[in-house]
Parts: C-alpha cells; structure tokens; sequence
C-alpha cells in the first residue's frame, strides 16, 4: 500500500479523529501551514551559523529559518508525513516564487479552505513539487491533513526571504519517524538536534533519558539536542528536567536559555561522552 493510500483510508476510518491533532499524534496527524514557534528568537538562542542540524519538519519553518541564519546542512524528521507534504510545497514555492507572490501564496493556504493544488500559485511551482507529494495532495483533496492558522510572525522578511532563496534550492532530506526511533534511522552525526516542544508533550523522566541516551551517539562532540518549553516553566516540568540532568550529568550539561516569548532547555554532549559511555 502507497502511503497516499494509506492516509486516505485512515482518515475514513477514524472518521473525523484525525482533527483533533493532540488527541491523535500519530503517521498522516495534520500539519500546520505555518510554524506557531517564535523562530527569529530561537535562532539567536540556537546559533546555527556554520552547523549541520536535524530538525523536526512540522511546518517546514524551522528548517527554512536555520538555513536563512547560515545552517550549513539540514536533515528534518517528523512523526507526520503530512509534515513533509507542507514542507515540500512549500520548499517549491520558495524556489519558484518571488517575495510579493510567495506571501500570497502563504496567504492562500492558511486562510483559504480550498486544497493546495487549487489555490492561485500552485501551477507555478507544481513543476517543483516531487511526485510522490503532488500524488498525496491528490488523493487527500478533501481531507484534513493541514491546519489553516496563520501565525504571521514567522512569515520571513524580504531580506530573510533573499537568503532563503540562495539557500535552499532542493527538497530536504525527510525521516518519517517517532522521536522514540529516531536514533535507529539516523546514519551521520549533527552539531544539533532540534526537538521543537516534544518535551512538553512527554514528562515522564525515564522516557526523556531514554532519548536523549539515544541521540547522543548520533551527536558531535559537543553537540547539542535542543528543545522549548513554555515560557511559565511549571514546578512539575523542572521537577522532570532536574531528574533527567541528574541521570545523565556524567554525559551531559544541560542548560536553559530564556527568549522574550519562550524558554530553550540546551543539553550539551561533554567531550569525552565516548570514554564515559564505555565504562
């Protein structure tokens, strides 16, 4: 079975439950049309200058503004292949479109409930588009496998938008998969790891050592896994991050860095982490 396929038939069969995406985390859960992060200030806490990353996909942003403040390589990754559809299409508007067309182009998709494929841009980069995205749209039409919000403050500027355009000229490298097995996909080594706001989603402190156990290894010296948490940092999520840097202290710094909207949790891999790890 193709996955287009796939996605159809579990929309029918879930009957409508594939809307509520926080109930239903899981292979085709809706994808936002543009990110709801504050990525400009994520960026000055990330420094990506020079870095190859792995990033989650969601709505594509997050590997677009890594590339626009100098990410030298960039890998994404998600639970939801409806990530990667968003992020392709996207990616083809960046090529093909320039600033004025492709604010319109981003208008069009978060505030129209018409399918991709209809709205005014699309023949103007559906030459970009790969085929195996162009058949999802087609046989999703319909079906909800994006959300519409429209949160304009990571639509980039136009000098953003220039560097954008020199830097991304093909599709990013997609792992479909769970940040529970993300390590058994991974095959080089990153300067970061991008985890978005998974943590708030999970606090059980065994599960969270478990990953970041797992991703070390995929890490650089001195590498770093990096993920937000809310701004208003509750006593039960410092409780959790206080255990997991206690677990791993000896493989491990872990820091918090503090933006205007949002708070960053930075764990750094020490140098020696493959001398501690053998012992």
């Amino acid at each position: 079975m193709d996955y287009a396929k796939e996605a159809y038939l579990l929309y029918l069969r879930q009957n409508g439950v594939i809307y509520r995406m926080y109930e239903n985390f899981g292979r085709f859960s809706p994808s936002y049309t543009v990110s709801n992060e504050h990525l400009s200030e994520a960026m000055a806490v990330l420094k990506p200058k020079g870095k190859s990353v792995l990033t989650v996909a969601a709505s594509g942003d997050q590997a677009f503004y890594y590339k626009i403040y100098g990410a030298s390589y960039v890998d994404t990754f998600d639970i939801s292949y409806c990530a990667q559809i968003i992020m392709n299409v996207k990616t083809a508007a960046i090529q093909n479109l320039n600033y004025s067309r492709y604010k319109g182009f981003l208008d069009s998709i978060k505030y129209n409930s018409n399918d991709i494929m209809y709205v005014h841009e699309y023949p103007k980069i559906s030459a970009s588009v790969p085929d195996e995205t162009k058949r999802f749209l087609s046989v999703m039409c319909g079906q909800k496998y994006r959300f519409g919000f429209g949160y304009n403050l990571n639509v980039p500027t136009a000098a953003q938008y220039k560097k954008l355009r020199a830097r991304v000229s093909e599709p990013f490298n997609f792992i479909w998969s769970d940040v529970m097995s993300l390590s058994g996909h991974l095959t080089r080594k990153y300067d970061q790891i991008y985890l978005s706001n998974i943590f708030q989603y999970n606090y059980d402190e065994k599960t969270n050592i478990q990953l970041i156990q797992d991703l070390l290894p995929s890490l650089n010296d001195g590498g770093e896994i990096m993920f937000f948490v809310t701004p208003f940092f509750r006593s039960y999520e410092q409780d959790s991050l206080r255990v997991v840097a206690k677990a791993l202290e000896r493989f491990v710094q872990m820091r918090i860095e503090k933006t205007r909207n949002q708070q960053y949790v930075i764990v750094k891999k020490v140098i020696n982490y493959s001398n501690l790890s053998r012992r």
